[in-house]
């Protein structure tokens, strides 16, 4: 049977309702610095992991007002400490992942000091990255010596190459229970996870919507493994 891994960004300081444990196998957990706290943060990820869930550190640029989706030489100070810091002790606290946030996943997949510095990140930490099969972000995993799973989106427009449509661009997020069947059956052959967000209005029905539409593919919906 086919398999497929459902996962969400979340531990952002955002609602999250006691059923939404069990919609979900994985969760990208942000580290506090774009947005929450880093008390929160790991907070969530212990009680996601007490509920069996498998856990990834999900670090962003530290751009509170942006939420993270700022590129990295508009937000000041020093970005790679602030990264370095929210990474640290994760792999202890029993994450099996890193998954990087916003505007630092994108510049992390192109030829930019961001890729250094997830690769320095995955180096340090031994975590191992999800991230988009169409930048470079498999790269990026394997000259840092991890092992990479390649992640879709349920939840956002693609662009002919495969990257996300920008945010605020049309098609960018998708909203209604066909655009998500159609994201679904789209994706899904490709990626070994879905990841749908959790700071949109109704996210909670779209993820819903990606388990039918798995189930009525043939996927059998459970946590991918990182060993």
């Amino acid at each position: 049977m086919k398999m497929m891994d459902l996962n969400v960004d979340a531990g952002e300081g955002l609602p999250w309702p006691e059923e939404a444990w069990s919609w979900v196998t994985s969760v990208n957990v942000g580290a506090g610095a774009h947005a929450g706290s880093p008390v929160e943060s790991r907070d969530f990820a212990r009680a996601a992991m007490e509920r069996g869930l498998t856990v990834g550190v999900h670090p962003g640029y530290p751009d509170r007002e942006g939420f993270g989706r700022r590129p990295w030489r508009e937000v000041g100070g020093d970005v790679l400490a602030s990264l370095l810091e929210q990474c640290q002790g994760w792999r202890d606290l029993g994450a099996q992942y890193l998954k990087p946030h916003g505007a630092f996943y994108h510049e992390s997949g192109q030829d930019d000091p961001a890729a250094e510095w997830l690769q320095r990140l995955l180096a340090e930490t031994g975590l191992g990255l999800l991230g988009s099969p169409h930048n470079a972000h498999a790269r990026v995993a394997r000259e840092a010596g991890v092992e990479f799973r390649a992640e879709g989106f349920a939840d956002r427009g693609v662009r002919p190459d495969g990257l996300l449509i920008p945010r605020g661009q049309p098609g960018a997020e998708l909203e209604t229970e066909d655009e998500v069947r159609q994201a679904v059956a789209r994706v899904a052959p490709d990626v070994q996870v879905l990841c749908l967000h959790t700071d949109r209005e109704g996210w909670g029905e779209r993820v819903q919507v990606t388990r039918a539409a798995l189930v009525d593919l043939g996927y059998e919906i459970r946590a991918c493994r990182w060993d």
